[in-house]
């Protein structure tokens, strides 16, 4: 049992993270040990990023936004240590967490500017160029064609690290967050690992991290924010919960790839929830009726309406349907979804995603990709799995490059010249592993096997589970504090984390609270369009920062 519990929880890890960290490079670099440089020095290698005393280094950056505007900015990076806080541990370091943080220049005593804290998904993947700083990687050609029937094009390698029109420093202040055993993040000691990898551990180091940054840089009048995406949205839950718990105000999360609904997905509702994600992947690959193809807006709507009424109905009764009646559930099934009746009913009406992507395009010789659904490729029929999957692999080769690191050590200043031997070992790269694994065989292949990746090592040595789901934490918490307001964003053609799923968590939040819920759905795959969510993400920045403060508590 604990062996597939193992397989789902690294599966979970590795699919997400592929896609997560498709335009994420790594490098070759790092190692748990003080700086060695005095305090004040600065960097050959990154003029003007100068070594502080709290093993941070700090330099000073511009950036010219979409608009036009240009803003002035600091940047800090570096280690902040965790430590055992018992009586009788005299401080124990168990870990030092690495972070980018970006803040925007301001004139003496202005009003304190939002505060958004931002993890990366997985879990196992690193945020130290994420979508929402000021630099990103950049690839030049869009892995989609003009021509749907195209959309098989391999993407090229990410070739440099560039400005950001879209980055979020015109909203807020960021704090990029590596998660431990990512990254430059290190274990003192392995044994830690229990510390930190589970979910429960894991939410309670990163608001640890938060008390501290908040504290140390006296930023604690500054409202408080959390992005987070796929796995990245059960640590914000979790995390906005324990701060609440610890008196960090939270005022905001955005998410993306909701990730909240496991247990609701192993239910008859799970099937609904999926089916309009279904819906979208065939009418772009124009597989339903012509009439449906007229206005797409109209037809998932349609599909929506018909999954949450009727199809849900028919999941409960079961074997209680009548013969006519499950007709007629299969016949709109196939209407709305492109399947056959024959394929809907071998599934017994509960066609999996799995099942989905393997038949939509059958008859082309083609299977679709899971995490993004506009993505096919010729392939028979097969069981899913990361390493194959179009929707991972065309999204450009996983395989780590040496451009965040590079990035880290020439503009930042995140060098030996300042670090010492903290940046002389192995900079982890893609799943919190080192770069090669040892485990021989092709990559990514080998990684499945090798204990060394973050996605083996999550419950190292820890099997406690957090005392309830994670939807039951988020609605508690969205009833207890007043003042969180929640963006949620998904991609149509995810089926992996279905947008659907955005207004199921909605509902069924408590009455009051559910004006504090914001949804965006978009032509995306699980990896929502920063563009986009952007824009969305100011104007719910605006929203929530304009609302009064009230008590919290019930």
């Amino acid at each position: 049992m604990n062996n597939l519990k193992n397989k789902r929880v690294f599966f979970r890890s590795l699919i997400g993270l592929l896609f997560a960290l498709a335009f994420t490079a790594s490098g070759l670099l790092a190692g748990p040990s003080a700086p060695s440089s005095k305090a004040g020095s600065t960097s050959p290698q990154s003029p003007g990023a100068v070594l502080q005393g709290d093993g941070t280094v700090v330099s000073h950056h511009a950036v010219t936004l979409a608009n036009g505007r240009r803003i002035s900015y600091t940047a800090r990076a570096g280690f902040l240590p965790l430590r055992r806080d018992d009586a009788g541990s005299n401080g124990e370091l168990l870990g030092e967490m690495f972070f980018v943080a970006y803040t925007v220049d301001t004139p003496p005593r202005a009003p304190s500017r939002p505060l958004t804290f931002v993890w990366d998904g997985g879990p196992g993947g690193s945020a130290s160029l994420s979508e929402e700083g000021p630099r990103r990687l950049n690839s030049s050609t869009s892995i989609f064609d003009d021509a749907p029937e195209k959309n098989t094009k391999t993407a090229p390698l990410p070739s440099q690290v560039v400005e950001n029109p879209d980055t979020w420093l015109d909203i807020t202040d960021l704090v990029l967050i590596d998660e431990m055993g990512t990254g430059y993040s290190r274990l003192a000691k392995p044994e830690y690992g229990k510390l930190f990898f589970s979910e429960q551990a894991d939410a309670e180091s990163f608001t640890e991290f938060i008390r501290i940054y908040l504290r140390r840089y006296d930023t604690r009048d500054a409202p408080i924010f959390l992005k987070g995406e796929s796995y990245g949205s059960i640590r914000g839950v979790l995390v906005s919960a324990a701060a609440e718990r610890r008196g960090i105000p939270i005022r905001g999360m955005t998410i993306t790839a909701l990730a909240l609904l496991d247990s609701v997905m192993r239910t008859d509702l799970g099937p609904a929830i999926l089916f309009p994600a279904f819906t979208a992947a065939a009418l772009y690959h124009k597989k339903l009726p012509a009439n449906l193809l007229v206005d797409r807006d109209k037809t998932l709507h349609e599909a929506e309406s018909w999954a949450s009424g009727p199809y849900t109905s028919a999941l409960v009764r079961g074997n209680s349907l009548s013969p006519e009646d499950r007709r007629t559930v299969v016949q709109q099934y196939a209407r709305y979804s492109g399947l056959s009746p024959e394929v809907i009913e071998k599934y017994n009406l509960r066609v999996a995603t799995e099942e989905f992507a393997n038949e939509l395009l059958r008859s082309e010789g083609k299977i679709l990709g899971h995490y993004d659904s506009r993505i096919s490729k010729v392939s028979p029929p097969i069981p899913f799995n990361p390493t194959t999957d179009p929707s991972l692999h065309l999204r450009g080769n996983a395989m780590p490059s040496l451009l965040e690191r590079i990035y880290l050590a020439r503009e930042l200043g995140v060098n030996a010249d300042l670090f010492g031997s903290m940046v002389d070992g192995t900079y982890l790269g893609p799943f919190g592993g080192a770069w090669p694994p040892t485990t021989s065989g092709a990559w990514p292949q080998s990684a499945i096997a090798t204990s060394e990746w973050m996605a083996v090592r999550w419950g190292d040595g820890n099997n406690e589970s957090y005392p309830e789901s994670v939807l039951e934490a988020f609605v508690k918490n969205m009833d207890t504090n007043r003042n969180l307001y929640v963006l949620f964003a998904g991609g149509r053609y995810d089926m992996v984390t279905p947008y659907s799923g955005m207004d199921y968590v909605s509902s069924h939040v408590k009455p009051d609270a559910r004006d504090r819920v914001r949804v965006l759905a978009t032509e995306s795959g699980h990896d929502v369009p920063n563009d986009q969510l952007h824009q969305a993400a100011r104007e719910f920045y605006q929203e929530v920062l304009a609302k009064p403060v009230l008590p919290t508590g019930r």
